[in-house]
């Protein structure tokens, strides 16, 4: 794609800086993302013609769009559009017609957060594996395709998410690396295999994957002391054991129900934070009804909460899993079984 700078207004581009009408080629793009924008005004000597390119060469850039009728750009943020340097410190540029978006990345460790949740992105899941920088990215309900890139050096990464996103499939990538992240809001895409593990993540503190189309277990969890929301609901073909939670020491809810899980791993325990645990519809034996009930009775916790694997293709508890139903019960708990 060739850039066209507009006469004696100059334009940064990929590093490069004319102050004439000159043919620049940056020389490296993201995938690209295309956008649909629409407002009724235009702005910042925006005409229906023009296309938007976001320029990622300034330190510290952060972007954010929330709607479709609104970019902004903060922290001094360069915007190129058609050529026309339009500096930005924070502000907002409304485009008018429909603008075709384009991500610049040369270089793109500079980027630090991207932000165009809710609007009407299209193409590629972009490389953002060089944003060494990068803190937040979220493209969530949008209408992006392919596969998530490696985030392995993404060592700064906090806060992911790329929900609703129903063409987005493939293996989620490995997670390894990212020791800073956040969160994690998956939800509503393609994703196959197995859940990425977050046992090397010790500060996420929430992991939503439901309604994705894995067909691997559940990994093993490590030392996730702050992990308060686990959600990998509805993915229907998730099978095998549920891992212990005991290191999840603050874990609340954990959501894994309508799926194909059959038992739980040896020993498995629960933090006595744990008071939402729905595994409902599934296809758990009677030795993991039991177990599962068992972990809450030797968890301890009393007060209004909830227990439920009961539903479709679950099994009964034996006697003594009744035993500890009505002890859960006693304490206050809402337990439900078949």
């Amino acid at each position: 794609m060739i850039l066209r700078g507009a006469t004696s207004r100059g334009f940064t581009c990929s590093g490069v800086r004319a102050s004439n009408a000159v043919d620049v080629a940056p020389r490296d793009y993201l995938s690209p993302l295309v956008a649909s924008v629409s407002s009724s005004t235009g702005g910042a000597g925006v005409s229906p013609s023009m296309a938007v390119i976001f320029d990622f060469t300034s330190a510290g850039v952060s972007y954010t769009s929330k709607t479709s009728t609104a970019l902004t750009a903060k922290n001094n943020a360069t915007w190129i559009i058609e050529g026309v340097n339009v500096g930005i410190n924070p502000g907002v540029v409304a485009l008018s017609g429909n603008k075709t978006l384009r991500f610049i990345a040369d270089p793109p460790a500079c980027l630090t957060a991207f932000n165009c949740n809710t609007n009407t992105l299209s193409g590629s899941f972009p490389e953002i594996n060089n944003c060494v920088n990068l803190t937040t990215f979220d493209v969530g309900v949008n209408s992006i395709t392919g596969s998530v890139c490696s985030l392995l050096l993404l060592t700064s990464l906090q806060n992911f998410a790329c929900s609703s996103n129903a063409g987005l499939g493939g293996a989620f990538p490995s997670l390894a690396n990212c020791a800073a992240l956040l969160t994690l809001s998956c939800r509503s895409c393609a994703f196959t295999g197995s859940p990425p593990s977050i046992a090397a993540n010790p500060l996420v503190t929430s992991v939503d994957f439901a309604l994705n189309a894995f067909t691997g277990s559940i990994p093993a969890f490590g030392a996730n002391t702050a992990l308060t929301t686990y959600n990998c609901r509805t993915c229907t073909t998730i099978s095998g054991n549920i891992p212990s939670l005991s290191g999840c020491t603050s874990l609340a809810s954990f959501f894994a129900y309508d799926n194909a899980l059959t038992g739980v791993v040896g020993g498995f325990a629960v933090p006595a934070t744990l008071t939402d645990f729905e595994a409902q519809n599934n296809l758990l034996t009677q030795a993991a009804v039991d177990a599962i009930l068992a972990a809450f009775v030797t968890a301890g916790a009393s007060g209004a909460y909830i227990l439920n694997v009961g539903g479709t293709g679950n099994a009964a508890p034996s006697a003594g899993g009744a035993t500890s139903k009505t002890t859960l019960q006693g304490r206050g708990w809402t337990v439900t079984t078949n």
